[in-house]
């Protein structure tokens, strides 16, 4: 009888353990909201488009270059300023080459070229910053700073290519 009581008990200790585990519960997480009808030519050279659902970006393997084109629309308003920094957050030791302030789809955009570490690795960054049609757009170019002046010319074209709504 005591065993059966045992039994009984862990049974039922794990029936509403089972229960428990078995709820989920689905929150929805909106992703960014992005730039429809963004349209562009994909670079060329050995540049494969990456994986990435939310942001075209191609990737080109040999050299471990990066493109991406990140847009983001909403009420948020920041600077070119406050974009441009949020871009050289995401390497260690930044230091700003090059900055100037160009026309580009009819807008006015940041264009800076900065170096620093990923991963411990020396690399270089190119990037275009722009606001058009409440979206915020950041275009950039990221590769190992040895062979980044050979390959800059993908991003370029690339960047002659795209149209923004």
């Amino acid at each position: 009888m005591k065993q059966l009581r045992i039994f009984t008990t862990t049974l039922l200790i794990s029936f509403f353990v089972f229960l428990v585990a078995c709820v989920s519960v689905t929150l929805k997480t909106d992703g960014p909201q992005t730039a429809q009808g963004l349209v562009y030519e994909e670079p060329q050279g050995q540049f494969k488009r990456t994986s990435d659902k939310v942001f075209p970006s191609w990737i080109q393997e040999k050299t471990g270059h990066i493109i991406s084109l990140m847009s983001e629309c909403g009420n948020a308003d920041p600077s070119l300023e406050a974009l441009q920094a949020e871009a050289m957050q995401s390497i260690d030791e930044a230091q700003l080459i090059k900055e100037e302030r160009i026309n580009y789809q009819q807008k006015e955009a940041l264009k800076t070229t900065f170096s620093g570490k990923i991963n411990n690795v020396d690399t270089k960054v190119q990037s275009l910053v722009f606001k058009k049609s409440n979206c915020s757009f950041t275009f950039t170019f990221a590769g190992r700073k040895q062979n980044f002046e050979s390959e800059i010319k993908h991003f370029e074209k690339l960047l002659e290519s795209v149209k923004v709504p």
